[in-house]
């Protein structure tokens, strides 16, 4: 008897380490990657997230064709996407979208709250790019708009933020070219690792990478541990860099970091050089393990 517990525990302990290690995520979608390969590089950001029983797709790229194409040469199919979420409404997030209703019309979609996309809140119209206004293709979509930070799912945080500006730096009210993304509702994916550590996706934190993991953090009462996706840093100093970088690793902790897409050259290095072995490449085609 004593034996056959033993093989019960080892046979527990193989499928616990086992499905930990089907807990992934993978770029499908991004303007960085290995060029050596069939996978298209393209400007734009998408995630499929391989959690437990359920496949989470974070955005979907500015191509419906390179998505489709890209997923073909990794074997993904979205058919077998159970959530979608849309992290801002902005073309190199949202159009591959289109592919995805045209073979999954009827999967479950999560948006932020922006009344271009249908939903209640407003903003300074002038102030916006008609060529964002792109929420028609959800019109029969199953939506839901996130209002408030929501789990949708066991383990599964949806955490809306509004950008005062493109980061916590730039707040100029003379500066035309950032005031057009005051206001812009925003949705970030926090997930729960098979060892209780909290893994944040976000799109482009227009709201301010640092302000998305203070939010974050103060509604799980706990620390982010790791932040994958673009940071949107490009227009910053370098001082403004290491004061952002440090603040994130020190002050809110984050153990782990893979700043890709929009984030800037300058503010990767400089986010490479602080977290060392704890920072991760996240271009099309790689996977992160959790």
């Amino acid at each position: 008897m004593k034996n056959i517990f033993s093989i019960l525990f080892v046979f527990f302990m193989l499928s616990t380490i086992l499905g930990a290690q089907d807990n992934k995520i993978l770029c499908l979608y991004n303007n960085e990657g290995s060029e050596d390969d069939e996978l298209i590089i393209d400007w734009g950001f998408s995630a499929l997230v391989y959690y437990n029983d359920l496949l989470i797709l974070f955005d979907a790229g500015a191509s419906a064709e390179i998505l489709e194409h890209n997923c073909d040469i990794l074997g993904v199919d979205l058919q077998d996407v159970d959530i979608a979420i849309l992290s801002h409404n902005h073309r190199d997030h949202i159009t591959g979208f289109n592919y995805l209703l045209e073979i999954n019309p009827n999967i479950k979609i999560y948006l932020p709250d922006d009344s271009d996309l249908g939903g209640a809140a407003s903003r300074d119209k002038e102030a916006w790019n008609s060529k964002y206004r792109v929420g028609y293709r959800f019109q029969n979509a199953d939506i839901t708009f996130v209002k408030k930070i929501v789990q949708i799912v066991p383990g599964v945080v949806l955490i809306p933020t509004v950008a005062s500006s493109i980061g916590v730096y730039l707040k100029d009210p003379e500066d035309e070219q950032n005031t057009r993304f005051w206001g812009l509702p925003e949705v970030s994916l926090t997930i729960k690792s098979n060892n209780d550590k909290w893994i944040l996706i976000d799109g482009c934190s227009h709201s301010g990478v640092a302000e998305i993991v203070t939010e974050t953090n103060n509604y799980l009462k706990t620390n982010v541990y790791g932040v994958i996706g673009g940071f949107h840093l490009g227009r910053f100093s370098k001082d403004q860099l290491n004061e952002m970088s440090q603040k994130i690793k020190k002050e809110l902790k984050v153990r782990w970091v893979a700043p890709t897409h929009c984030t800037g050259d300058q503010a990767q290095l400089i986010f490479k050089e602080l977290f060392e072995d704890d920072y991760k490449d996240f271009g099309v085609g790689s996977v992160i393990n959790f």
